[in-house]
């Protein structure tokens, strides 16, 4: 659907101007296009201006001129039992509030947990440091179109190719091993990458139930603090 609102916005704007017309849409349409096919790209305070400027068609303050561009579907990562759906700005925002971002949630669902990591996601895209692949993922149960819970990174990975991770389940979700399916099948992906050497995982001491995820989906631990223990996965220990 945004693809195609945004070939009519585009387009028509190409013609108006090869008819010397001016026009201008609604903001609201750009804005949607903009948090859901164009996920890298900092907003603004004018959404129009902007996905001219993301698409080669004009210029905006203090950024540099386009010369290519793309949009951007939002990654999807299969295991046995669930589809790991990375979240849209456009998701992230109605999760960071009260709203569903789009998914039927099993009952109890979205977690606290869920919120807050949504709300993460769309400040980076505020800021213009959002990259969708490391990002935030709703772990959906493929057999009846559930959303059990969220998986993601906490940013990019960083110089020493470490990047971190995180998840929550609905409460009914848990004890199936959904979260090591996942975990086993984002790890995997992260360390396919280049720029991965290790994911790590911190989590709280009296967290037991998420160490033994930990554990089972290859982790170790390798260090210790009052409040958290840390584990890592090197590409070695990936399945």
């Amino acid at each position: 659907a945004a693809m195609g609102v945004a070939e009519t916005l585009l387009h028509t704007h190409d013609i108006a101007e090869g008819l010397g017309t001016t026009y201008e849409p609604d903001p609201a349409l750009c804005e949607f296009v903009l948090t859901r096919i164009f996920p890298h790209v900092q907003p603004g305070p004018t959404p129009w201006q902007t996905l001219l400027w993301a698409t080669g068609r004009g210029e905006l303050p203090g950024r540099a001129p386009v010369t290519a561009w793309r949009w951007s579907n939002n990654l999807v990562i299969e295991t046995d039992r669930l589809t790991l759906e990375g979240v849209t700005p456009a998701a992230a925002t109605d999760l960071s509030t009260v709203g569903d971002g789009g998914f039927t949630w099993l009952e109890g669902g979205p977690v606290e947990g869920t919120r807050v990591g949504a709300g993460l996601v769309y400040k980076q895209y505020e800021d213009g440091v959002h990259r969708p692949e490391w990002g935030m993922f709703v772990l959906v149960r493929r057999e009846d179109d559930r959303a059990l819970g969220a998986m993601g990174f906490h940013g990019v990975p960083d110089g020493a190719g470490r990047v971190e991770v995180g998840y929550d389940l609905v409460e009914g979700a848990r004890g199936h091993g959904y979260a090591t399916e996942a975990l086993r099948a984002l790890s995997s992906w992260a360390l396919g990458r280049d720029e991965v050497r290790t994911v790590v995982a911190n989590v709280e001491r009296g967290n037991t139930p998420s160490q033994r995820v930990l554990a089972r989906a290859g982790f170790s631990q390798v260090a210790e603090d009052p409040e958290h223990l840390t584990y890592e996965l090197g590409a070695s220990g990936a399945r």
